[in-house]
């Protein structure tokens, strides 16, 4: 589900005549979807296969970096600033608000857009809580073989997290930061009338 709600998301800003604010979610979903999946294959490799999240939880002291990284993914993906998700969620919302302007059923559709993301954050807050807080659900056996994943997995998820975080400056609006706008101004050449939200 959260994937198909992203690309709802991108579907949107298409729809909105978004182009970039499309492309500018593509990119950010990117980094904060592979941090999520990956930071999911630590929990099972660290739970020794284990995948249902009602026999874990406690996970946050034995899976520190694993932790930290997976808190950023559900911000970023929740669209909390200045995570990218943020940016490039906002950008979305704001082209659909816009396009109310001349036909009111946008307005509904960014409605549906802002209902959505309370609901992705809802549940990936929800299976951060229950994943790595509260006291552990699992056996005796896997309780003994809890363990942090290997530099191969957490050297990744850092890289990820690094990149969910700052990602979204890629395209932030000239009104936050002068030179701003680079994926905009980047693909002007083959996105229609690209430039123009550049140039307000």
């Amino acid at each position: 589900y959260p994937t198909v709600s992203q690309l709802g998301y991108m579907f949107l800003a298409l729809g909105s005549g978004a182009y970039v604010a499309a492309v500018f979610h593509v990119m950010t979903h990117a980094f904060f979807k592979a941090l999520l999946f990956l930071g999911s294959g630590s929990v099972i490799h660290a739970m020794s296969g284990q995948q249902d999240i009602r026999f874990m939880g406690g996970l946050k002291k034995k899976l520190p970096i694993t932790y930290w990284t997976f808190l950023i993914g559900c911000l970023a993906i929740a669209g909390i600033v200045p995570f990218s998700g943020f940016f490039s969620k906002d950008s979305i919302l704001l082209a659909a608000f816009e396009q109310g302007k001349d036909n009111s059923f946008y307005y509904i559709l960014y409605g549906v857009g802002l209902l959505t993301a309370a609901l992705t954050a809802f549940y990936m807050f929800r299976l951060l809580f229950i994943t790595f807080f509260g006291g552990f659900r699992g056996t005796e056996e896997q309780r003994h073989h809890v363990h942090e994943s290997p530099a191969a997995m957490t050297i990744p998820l850092i890289v990820l997290a690094i990149l969910a975080v700052i990602g979204g400056f890629v395209n932030v609006p000239e009104v936050f930061a002068k030179g701003g706008e680079r994926l905009t101004k980047f693909l002007s050449p083959i996105v229609p009338n690209a430039e123009t939200t550049v140039s307000h």
